[in-house]
């Protein structure tokens, strides 16, 4: 593993589960992947595949190469329903994991050596009463903010999104009420909470966020830990199956408000049915 065996230790990775959602980004998943066999050659990894074609010879061709660039462990691809949605392939795969951590990706991500799970994994082990712990996610070494405190105003009908401006303390983490989808949680949380099903995607990530505050469960943000964002260009048909508005209304009449404003100024609106985005608006 041209001399990166200090980037593992096969014991620790043991406990951890690799959950990759895919969706028709072949190209990404394959970069992703490699980049694993890299620095986590022992990782138990599962893929949610909810692509239009799943082809297994090409998953076959593919773990054929993974193995001779030292990936340990065959990736396990599930065949799932086309456009089945984000929140199935998550459920579908923290159901499936039998470690007692779940390591959560996407197909666009990296990992480099500044991708450090061990860390991620001692937080969680030295502080009980966390349920998870985010990494950093950088596009082209700028980091993508996505830490901060979810603020109730009006009467509960809007919900502000406060940047995050703690310290982070002597072990690299700071509490926090929003991560990115680079997270490593205790599997046995989804025991009692889980993605909803009816949010394909376009709100996925807020409605289980606002879960995890509304239940008092504690996560926490790391810099110790990164993954890249693989930010290459998208076709027009993936872009408007990502940028659905339908499941943006489901989780605003679900969570009963109609206003979310992120910390940018950013601003998404639900009024009488129509979903209106902008700033300042």
């Amino acid at each position: 593993m041209d001399g990166r065996r200090d980037f593992y230790d096969e014991k620790e990775m043991g406990d951890i589960t690799f959950c990759i959602t895919m969706f028709e980004r072949w190209e990404k998943l394959e970069i992703l992947l490699f980049s694993i066999a890299k620095y986590y050659p022992t990782a138990k990894i599962l893929i949610a595949d909810q692509s239009k074609r799943f082809i297994v010879k090409e998953y076959k061709e593919l773990y054929e190469k993974l193995y001779e660039k030292g990936l340990k462990n065959k990736p396990t691809a599930y065949n799932m329903p086309y456009d089945c949605g984000l929140s199935v392939c998550r459920n579908k795969l923290v159901g499936l994991a039998k470690t007692n951590y779940v390591l959560i990706l996407e197909e666009d991500f990296v990992l480099t050596e500044k991708t450090k799970v061990k860390k991620m994994l001692k937080i969680l082990e030295d502080n009980q009463e966390y349920i998870g712990v985010g990494g950093q996610v950088y596009e082209n070494e700028s980091k993508l903010n996505f830490s901060f405190f979810y603020k109730k105003s009006n009467f509960g009908k809007t919900i502000k999104m406060i940047q995050n401006t703690n310290d982070y303390n002597d072990e690299g983490f700071r509490e926090t009420e929003g991560i990115l989808n680079f997270c490593l949680f205790r599997r046995n949380i989804f025991k009692t909470i889980a993605w909803d099903n009816d949010i394909k995607v376009s709100g996925e990530h807020t409605d289980f966020l606002l879960k995890l505050k509304e239940g008092g469960l504690k996560i926490v943000e790391t810099t110790e830990s990164r993954v890249e964002h693989n930010k290459t260009k998208e076709t027009r048909e993936y872009k408007n199956m990502r940028l659905r508005d339908e499941f943006l209304k489901i989780m605003f009449n679900k969570n009963k408000f109609n206003k979310l404003i992120y910390p940018s100024g950013f601003t998404i609106i639900l009024n009488d049915g129509i979903i209106k985005k902008g700033r300042g608006i």
